[in-house]
This record gives structure tokens, C-alpha cells and sequence, in this order.
């Protein structure tokens, strides 16, 4: 038989032992006097689980004595057929017992600060099984049952605590009071949110009018919400408002301890974020505003050389036939004088305007700053996207030109070798063409192949080019999602509490030293295990 003993909140050592039998596993709570053990054994009114939900009533689960007299016999306890505990002196766990049992020992989770107890198998897994260790000692690995016994056993432990103090309070016969106190809080701020709510409903439809709108598609193009990283941060902080109050009332709600610890870490990590956000923003805003007037002059100058001057020096390089690199002169001189002039124009154009409006957009920067550093670098990628779109034309031409290259030397190398694309098979066949249709072809297919590799060269040059704007995108994209996703609350508690993020179990065997004598029909307990919390890894938490 196995016993789960608590190692904390007992106020005596001697009396009735009470606590919750799941199989032949014994889960103590406490230890009362009689009279109260009398009424547990009679609980008509539900008195020992009107504070504690979801969890099964208490039973006698056998009598604790203070410790044992050498050569003493065991007593009989309230039911004849239940156990003797000696206590060790002033340890509050047992020495022996009446029966032989497998004694473990755990300290009650207090579900106030968000404690609790986890196997945490299926996390596990997920995470290559580092979050549940077991110290070479285990309880029912690999038998589906015991797994079965120790997940009840494991919840009835969280709900320990508040079994204990619901014992303690009837014992001071103050249980309505507590109760109470414990329904009295939810009901104020359920109110309060509620009021809060009505108030601001007008306000609520219009942003939820707004997240409609930028997320509505129009004939298969991408919504306002998809093209701008400015629209979809806002729709995000929109959204975020609209669920708060609910939120907050989810970790107001009587759930389970996992639940509500989990509804809890959503809500304060999303207010950690949007208030670092904010503050973040706002050092920003200074770091602006100090440094506008040395930076904006140096802003259009960097512009204009990394994004008019240097693409086009890059097409006149490829002109001159670099390292021996020997391109189609008439086209390759088409290409170099065509997108070229393209660039060229947006530069005439953009570099003048964007010397005039530098410094406004820098003091708009700053301003929206004030709504959260990743509003500002939302605002900053949409406007590099405005600031680089001549060369996405520029990808997009080259890349609708090379397409087409590579499909139509495929169908030629298929009219070359006396093939033809099945259309209503969708495969290859065999086919007989004319002696002109062949001569034709193969003349298109040469000349295809030699005006390719200048095809393939300007295309790869703005493919390098896409690439690095894309990178520099996708940096501001990682910024702005770390900031409104990073688990900055959690890693805060894993490194100041770690018992708040558990993960699993693993046992410590642990050596029970007492020097009061065993009783005479008892069994001493040398040995015991010792339940302790695996809190989740920073792997873990940032994986999540």
C-alpha cells in the first residue's frame, strides 16, 4: 500500500487520520480530533467540501499517535480495519505503522500563489522528455493503472491545501465566512468589469468594425491587414483590448488549478508585454526626437546611394562584362538602359520628396512611438516596403521575364527532340513535325539558349537584391513579433518562482531518522520518497 503523507499544514500528531483513498493509494490530508472525524464519516450537509470543488469528499483513513512506547502493541483506530501511524517526534511524518506501506512524502501546493503539481507526460514529449526527471527512483512506470492512480492522486494533492484549511475553519467553526471571502471578490470584479464593458461599447464596436474591414479580401487580393505590418499591429492591440476584460474574468472563474494557472500566465504575460511595449516606445520617442536633426540629412544621403545609386551601378557592371562574364551586347544593354532609367526615375523623384518630408515623418515616428515600440517598427517597415518599390518592380519584371525564358526553351527543347506537351494527359508525347516547324524551332531554341545566361545574370542581381530586402522585412517582423509574443512573465517567474511553472514530478528517496522506539506489531519506515517539482526549462518556455 502506498501513502501520501503531507509535510506541512498538520496542527496536531495525534488523532484521526483524514484524507482521500484512490485503489489501495492512501492521500492524507490532516489529522483531526474525533468528534470532527465523527462528522466527516456523516456528512450530510456537505459541510467538509462546501470550500473545496471538484474534489471527492474526505474519509477516516485511520488514527495517528504521538509516538510509540518501547514494547507497546498497536491500538485499534476508529474502524477496525484501518491503520496505526506513530508520529516522529516533532517531524509531523510517520516513524511506523500498524501495516507495511510505501511511504511518500509531499508539501501541499498552495493553489493562492498558483501552485500545483503536474506530470506534465504529454510536454514531455514535446520537449525531448527534459521536463520530468525521475532520480532513479519512480512510481508505477510503465503500468497504465498506477500512471492512472498517481494522475487522481496528483490532483487530489493540489486540492490539499485547501482541504486542510477547510478542516482548520470548522474546526474554528468560521466556514460560511470563508466561504464567503471566497465568493465575495469574483462577484465584485465580475460587476466591476461588467459596468466597465457597457461603458465602452461603443468603442468596442468600432474597433471590431476596424479588425472587419482590414481583414475583409476584395476579388482575391490580399486584405489591408496582410499588406501592412502598421494595420495588422493595430488589429492585433485592438483585438487584445476587445478580450482583455474576458480574459481577466477567465482568471476570476473557479477551474481547475491547471486552468486558471494557465488563463492566468495569458493575461499578465500579454499586459508584461503591451506595458514593456509602451515603455520601450516611449525611450524611443526620446531617442528621436534627440538625435532628428543629426540623423535625417543622413538618412536621404544613405537612401540615395544604397537604393538608386549602387542598383545602378550594378547594372552598368554587369554591362561591361565583368571577369570575363560575356553577355548578349544588344540585350544585355536593353536590360542596363531600361532598368536603370526606371531606378534613375524614382530617384529624381523620391530622394527630393524625401529630403522635404524627413524630418515631419521622424517626428510622426516619435509620436506613434508613444503607442509602443512595435508600432513604430510596424510603421518603419511599411514605409522601407514604400522606399524600395522600385526595386520589387524591378524583381517582379525580371522574374516574369525569366519565366517565361525557361518555359518557352522547355517547349522548344521538346520541339527540338520531336515531342509535344499532352495537354489532356498532362504528359509528353511523341510527335511528327514538319521539316520547316523543326528547322524554325531549333533556330528560336538556339538563339533562346544564347540569350538565356544574360536573362539568368539581371535576374539573379535583383533576386540578391530581394533577398536583402526581404531579410532586413523579415528582421523588423521578428522584432515586432518577439515583442508581442516573447514569454517575458513566465521567464520573470521561472528565474524568481520557479514552483509556478511546473512540468512534472521527480522523486527524492529520501533516509527517515528517528530515534523513538518502534512498537511492538509495527513496522519501522527507514526510507521514504520525497515528491519535488520540475519547474519548465527556458528551452521550454521560449519554445512554447
Amino acid at each position: 500500500m502506498r501513502v501520501f503523507w503531507p509535510t506541512s499544514g498538520l496542527k496536531k500528531h495525534d488523532g484521526v487520520v483524514v484524507g482521500w483513498r484512490v485503489e489501495d493509494t492512501l492521500c492524507v490530508v490532516g489529522i483531526v480530533e474525533e468528534w470532527l472525524a465523527q462528522g466527516i464519516d456523516s456528512d450530510d450537509d456537505g459541510m467538509t467540501t462546501r470550500v473545496i470543488e471538484n474534489a471527492p469528499p474526505l474519509t477516516t483513513l485511520g488514527r495517528a499517535r504521538a509516538h510509540a512506547s518501547r514494547g507497546e502493541k498497536s491500538s485499534t483506530s476508529i474502524v477496525t480495519d484501518e491503520m496505526t501511524f506513530w508520529m516522529a517526534d516533532r517531524k509531523g511524518v510517520p516513524s511506523a505503522c500498524s501495516a507495511e506501506i510505501e511511504l511518500v512524502l509531499y508539501t501541499p501546493p498552495d493553489p493562492g500563489r498558483l501552485r500545483f503539481l503536474t506530470l506534465g507526460r504529454n510536454t514531455s514529449k514535446a520537449g525531448g522528455g527534459s521536463r520530468a526527471t525521475q532520480e532513479s527512483y519512480s512510481i508505477g512506470a510503465g503500468d497504465k493503472g498506477d500512471d492512472r492512480t498517481l494522475e487522481q492522486v496528483i490532483r487530489l494533492i493540489n486540492k490539499s491545501r485547501a482541504a486542510q484549511k477547510t478542516l482548520h475553519d470548522i474546526a474554528r467553526k468560521d466556514t460560511m465566512q470563508a466561504t464567503r471571502r471566497n465568493l465575495a471578490k469574483p462577484s465584485v470584479d465580475t460587476q466591476a468589469v461588467s459596468i466597465l464593458s457597457t461603458t465602452l461599447l461603443p468603442l468596442q464596436v468600432c474597433a471590431q468594425t476596424f479588425i472587419n474591414l482590414a481583414s475583409y479580401n476584395i476579388a482575391n487580393l490580399p486584405s489591408l491587414r496582410e499588406s501592412s505590418c502598421t494595420v495588422e499591429q493595430l488589429c492585433l492591440r485592438l483585438q487584445q483590448a476587445l478580450d482583455g476584460p474576458q480574459r481577466f474574468l477567465g482568471t476570476r472563474e473557479d477551474v481547475e488549478i491547471e486552468t486558471w494557472s494557465e488563463r492566468y500566465m495569458l493575461f499578465w504575460n500579454t499586459v508584461w508585454l503591451v506595458v514593456n511595449d509602451l515603455i520601450l516606445g516611449y525611450w524611443m520617442r526620446i531617442f528621436i526626437l534627440d538625435t532628428v536633426q543629426h540623423f535625417a540629412p543622413a538618412l536621404v544621403d544613405l537612401y540615395s546611394v544604397y537604393f538608386v545609386e549602387t542598383p545602378i551601378l550594378a547594372l552598368r557592371w554587369l554591362n561591361d562584362w565583368p571577369v570575363g562574364l560575356k553577355l548578349n551586347t544588344p540585350l544585355s544593354q536593353f536590360f542596363c538602359t531600361s532598368l536603370g532609367s526606371l531606378i534613375q526615375k524614382w530617384g529624381e523623384f523620391v530622394t527630393p520628396l524625401l529630403g522635404d518630408i524627413i524630418y515631419t515623418s521622424l517626428v510622426i515616428l516619435a509620436a506613434s512611438s508613444l503607442g509602443g515600440l512595435t508600432l513604430s517598427l510596424s510603421i518603419l517597415g511599411d514605409c522601407f516596403s514604400l522606399l524600395t518599390l522600385h526595386l520589387y518592380v524591378c524583381y517582379r519584371g525580371m522574374k516574369l521575364v525569366y519565366a517565361w525564358q525557361v518555359d518557352s526553351l522547355g517547349g522548344l527543347w521538346n520541339l527540338f527532340r520531336g515531342k509535344r506537351w499532352n495537354v489532356l494527359r498532362q504528359r509528353t508525347d511523341s510527335y511528327e513535325y514538319d521539316v520547316d516547324q523543326l528547322f524554325l524551332g531549333t533556330l528560336l531554341f538556339t538563339v533562346s539558349a544564347f540569350l538565356f545566361p544574360t536573362v539568368l545574370t539581371y535576374a539573379a542581381l535583383f533576386v540578391v537584391f530581394r533577398l536583402l530586402i526581404v531579410v532586413a522585412q523579415r528582421t523588423i517582423g521578428i522584432a515586432v513579433t518577439a515583442l508581442n509574443a516573447f514569454p517575458l512573465f513566465e521567464l520573470m517567474l521561472r528565474v524568481k518562482e520557479p514552483s509556478r511553472l511546473p512540468a512534472g514530478i521527480h522523486m527524492r528517496l529520501v533516509r527517515m531518522k528517528d530515534d523513538s522506539p518502534a512498537p511492538e506489531t509495527g513496522v519501522r519506515i527507514t526510507h521514504a520518497l520525497e515528491i519535488r517539482n520540475s519547474p519548465k526549462s527556458i528551452g521550454d518556455i521560449l519554445r512554447r
